[in-house]
């Protein structure tokens, strides 16, 4: 039995194969040409992404990690698809190097970060500076297993978030950039305006709702300067701090909340009252940039979802999810006319009437802004910034939280275009992702192209992939990248 990191996913497969090299998995899938393969990276998804009833393959073995510097001078890594974005951040840093962006997370594998276009806060995607990718087919003329090589062109644009559907990615390549520092400092800020001007002088930023308060906190972050730097013994210090006080007494506070499940009034002193001594900051801290741009969410189990918000709705994004968090916390009371308004475009006002009263949030809503790009399936495709929301929660019984995360998802997608992170827990019927996504026919003819014969798909991918063409029209108009 395999078994995700949120424990909402459980399924057995009928054969686990873990090759030790690229061979071995060749020769794997030449004597099983007709069977069905998907690939587990390190399992941290929610989505039904990783499931099947066939082959699962395990690519940890896969994990070597080559540096070559190309004639243009730059630094290439390739790094096997099995190896963690944890591991290859820390090799890279010996050499004084890193990659262009990192995500919150570090124990993901950096072929899964790849197939869902994992994203850090005020660049692009990691997937955007892909550089090449070897994935493992079937040769459509001889049916025998191949290795291509993806370098440019429409192929990858689809590789960049092929959803593990156009073959199992071998090798992954980027070129490194020089480590950096990267300077911080946590405020509290009065209005979602005072949020965006930062974003000029701090373009790493990222900010967070605090729930049933009101309040916006934003982690400033910026390159630091020549010559900024915190002492060496001052910054051991807050590492220190950060990783008791935040990593730790913070969030097994929040957990102890999930548990007992708290009122919105107890919440609400925990975010006002203990919440700020904790998380809030007065001076600025410098530190290496995959230390400061990382979080602490993975050492406790977890259950997520996300959303991606153009940046020409932001301003009306953030009061519509605060307006939805006081909503599911209150059984009675007004809520803001904005929000009543997009809530019966939707047609889901009596959807909310039901649900009202049913959940208190209790975790922080982390938003961070990504970089337009010209990928087909990344949430970030098209010719604007977008926004991700991230909603998290300790809570082990999850059908609240699920009321929640789906209520917004349909909401969100009809008042904003808003998509849901392909591998975080998705409640859109297959025709409505489709709809959100404008050049999601062109990846199915590729995918056609690369597996005829759907060996690398899954029950999630087959339905997506059978969505009419009539269907997959977008809903909301989103400009692509010109």
């Amino acid at each position: 039995m395999i078994e995700n990191f949120g424990r909402n996913i459980r399924f057995q497969p009928k054969h686990i194969a873990e090759p030790k090299s690229e061979q071995e998995l060749l020769q794997f899938l030449a004597e099983n040409p007709r069977r069905r393969f998907r690939v587990v990276g390190a399992r941290h998804s929610w989505s039904a992404l990783i499931p099947t009833d066939d082959v699962s393959v395990n690519l940890r073995h896969l994990d070597s990690i080559r540096l070559t510097t190309r004639s243009n001078g730059r630094v290439m890594v390739s790094a096997g698809a099995g190896c963690t974005i944890d591991h290859l951040l820390r090799v890279l840093d010996r050499h004084g190097l890193t990659l262009p962006t990192v995500g919150q997370i570090r124990s993901q594998t950096i072929g899964g970060a790849i197939a869902t276009a994992t994203h850090g806060s005020g660049r692009y995607s990691l997937s955007h500076y892909l550089k090449g990718v070897r994935i493992a087919v079937f040769d459509p003329e001889t049916g025998k297993p191949a290795v291509r090589l993806i370098e440019r062109g429409p192929d990858m644009a689809a590789a960049r978030c092929s959803l593990g559907c156009l073959g199992i990615i071998l090798e992954v390549r980027f070129y490194c950039v020089p480590q950096f520092q990267v300077t911080e400092n946590i405020i509290e800020v009065d209005s979602l305006e005072e949020v965006l001007r930062l974003e000029h002088r701090c373009p790493l930023q990222q900010f967070y709702l605090i729930p049933h308060t009101g309040r916006i906190c934003v982690a400033a972050r910026r390159p630091a300067r020549d010559g900024e730097r915190t002492p060496r013994p001052v910054l051991w210090m807050r590492r220190s701090w950060r990783f008791v006080t935040v990593g730790l007494f913070m969030h097994l506070m929040i957990v102890l909340m999930a548990r007992i499940r708290p009122g919105r009034r107890i919440v609400q002193a925990f975010y006002r009252r203990i919440f700020p001594r904790l998380f809030l900051r007065k001076k600025d801290f410098t530190d290496t940039a995959y230390r400061v741009l990382t979080e602490p969410q993975e050492r406790f189990t977890h259950y997520a979802s996300e959303l991606y918000v153009p940046e020409s709705a932001i301003r009306d994004a953030v009061p519509f999810v605060q307006a939805a968090i006081d909503a599911f916390a209150n059984r009675d009371g007004p809520v803001p006319a904005l929000f009543a308004t997009k809530i019966a475009e939707a047609d889901l006002t009596e959807r909310l009437h039901q649900l009202r009263g049913t959940w208190v949030h209790h975790y922080m809503i982390c938003v961070r802004k990504v970089l337009p790009d010209d990928s087909l399936l990344s949430m970030s495709a098209g010719s604007e910034p977008y926004y991700a929301f991230s909603f998290v929660t300790y809570d082990r019984d999850r059908w609240a939280f699920r009321g929640f995360s789906s209520f917004l998802s349909q909401a969100m997608a009809a008042a904003f275009g808003a998509r849901p992170h392909w591998g975080m827990h998705i409640d859109l019927r297959p025709e409505e992702i489709a709809r959100l996504y404008p050049k999601f026919d062109r990846f199915r003819r590729i995918r056609r192209r690369f597996d005829r014969r759907g060996q690398f798909s899954n029950a999630m991918i087959a339905e997506l992939m059978k969505v009419p063409e009539s269907d997959s029209r977008p809903a909301v108009e989103v400009p692509e990248a010109g």
